[in-house]
This record gives structure tokens, sequence and C-alpha cells, in this order.
């Protein structure tokens, strides 16, 4: 059997002592800042990741009451301005509820079950979506006994769904007269 030196021996356990600290390893205190550095990063990106959808369902419910709006509004002033007259409510007077003449059939406009509700005496048909309701509604009937009057219309609307317990409202006035 071969017989170390003493000092080669010295060697050998420096040389494996130098190969145990070369090995790729992490330290407790490296592992912490990963650690903590990985969570900020976790959270902002969560953080973002919320407020884009929080926008999103904002535009959404924003984008929905606009086109109940645009659509509600329309409606009124093409039937109304094209009414042959105008049966309730009396003038001077305002109320919920609207009743035309349009080519000889009689259209009622009424808040039921917060929609806006055309009947034209077979059946009724909602005008604002599912996803929004009517909270306020309003005609007034304005002008000279012996003239063609017009319509004042107050209509608040209110989108069903409620970003960040912020509810998105749309309040909508207009005058429209008898051609």
């Amino acid at each position: 059997m071969k017989k170390i030196s003493p000092s080669r021996a010295k060697r050998s356990k420096r040389a494996k002592a130098r190969d145990l600290n070369t090995k790729k390893s992490f330290t407790l205190i490296e592992l912490i800042i990963f650690m903590g550095i990985f969570s900020i990063l976790i959270f902002v990106l969560t953080d973002i990741f919320i407020g884009t959808l929080n926008e999103k369902n904002k535009s959404e419910a924003t984008s929905t009451l606009s086109q109940d709006a645009k659509f509600i509004i329309s409606k009124l002033q093409y039937d109304i301005r094209n009414a042959n007259s105008i049966l309730s409510p009396e003038l001077g007077l305002s109320d919920s509820n609207l009743t035309i003449v349009l080519y000889g059939q009689a259209l009622t406009y009424s808040s039921q079950s917060g929609n806006l509700v055309l009947n034209d005496g077979t059946a009724n048909y909602n005008l604002n979506s599912a996803e929004s309701k009517i909270s306020y509604l309003n005609f007034e009937r304005i002008g000279n006994p012996n003239g063609k009057n017009s319509i004042h219309i107050n209509i608040r609307l209110e989108s069903l769904k409620k970003v960040i317990n912020i509810p998105q409202i749309i309040n909508l006035e207009t005058t429209v007269g008898l051609r």
C-alpha cells in the first residue's frame, strides 16, 4: 500500500474543501432576497391584472348604458315626431306614461319593473337591455292649446353591472315636438 506524505494529505484536504466551496448553491440570505423580490413582483402584477379587469368592466357597463340611451332616445324621437297626436299626458301635466297615436295605432311608453316598455295594444316590448334599468321616467306635455305640442322627456338609466360598488348612471333629458 502506498503511503501518502503529510504535505500531500494537507493538499488533498484543501482541494476537497475548495471543491465543496465552488459548488453552485444559494445562501439563506440570497434565498430571502429572491423571495422578497419575487413576492413584490407577483403583488404588482396581480394589482395590474385586477385594475385592468375593473377598467374592462367599467367600460362594458358604460358602453351598454350608452347604447341603451341612444336607442331609447332615437326610438322616442322617431315615434313622437311622426305621431298623429298625443293622448296622454294632458297639456301642462307630467306623467310616467306617454300615449301617442302613430299611424292610427295607440302606443304607450311606461316603466314596468325597471324596464322602459312599449305597448302597442298587442304586446309589451322592452326598450332597454337586460343589463340596465330605468330608475326614473317622466314625460311632460308642453306647448300651446291649439298648436302642435312637444314632449319633455326625462329618464334616468342605471347599469345593473356595478363596478367596485359604483353604479353607472346616465340622465337623459330632451324635448321632442310633433311635426
